[in-house]
């Protein structure tokens, strides 16, 4: 990965926001990937970020918005990195392609309320909404256009304000349920 290439990718103005952040998208997946060199990826992620940080300051709005979105991006890269050096016996750098595979299937709705709920679970609560949002964004392959906006709407609901996660957890109990079924047939064998 070349950062000043990634940079200029950024800042080409003949390049709509949607094609910059899928080149940048792109360039940090093909090579993060590559298992070989993960202390290498680790310093250019991290110089990525310092650089994409200083563009920002003095950046006006548009482009502020796209270096955002890109600092999410190198920031998961980076948590990512940091938690396989940190615990290499439990992924394989190879299984990470698996999770650009992943698509949210359920309701958007669905997902804001997850992401709501997960608000004060990541970083203590010291995260804006806005980030986790990016977060499942990136890893599910879903464009979440306006958050607040999908917040408003759910909080206006009239009958249940917490449909996705009522379902969800009518899921999870019944799996439980015929997990535990599960268990004690092969006890009985």
């Amino acid at each position: 990965m070349d950062i000043d290439e990634i940079i200029s990718v950024l800042s080409d103005s003949n390049l709509l926001e949607k094609n910059k952040i899928d080149l940048v998208y792109t360039n940090l997946h093909k090579y993060c990937l590559q298992p070989d060199h993960i202390l290498d990826c680790y310093r250019a992620l991290k110089r990525l970020k310092s650089e994409l940080t200083e563009l920002s300051k003095d950046a006006d709005h548009d482009r502020k918005k796209i270096v955002a979105k890109a600092l999410t991006m190198v920031k998961t890269e980076i948590k990512i990195i940091e938690y396989q050096i940190d615990n290499p016996n439990l992924m394989v750098r190879n299984e990470m392609s698996k999770l650009n595979k992943m698509h949210w299937t359920a309701s958007t709705s669905g997902l804001v309320e997850i992401i709501y709920l997960m608000r004060n679970c990541v970083d203590n609560g010291n995260v804006e909404v806005k980030e986790i949002a990016d977060w499942f964004e990136y890893i599910f392959q879903v464009k979440l256009d306006n958050i607040y906006k999908i917040i408003e709407q759910i909080s206006n609901r009239k009958k249940n304000k917490t449909k996705f996660l009522d379902e969800e957890k009518l899921n999870l109990l019944k799996f439980l349920e015929d997990f535990s079924l599960r268990k004690s047939d092969s006890y009985k064998k």
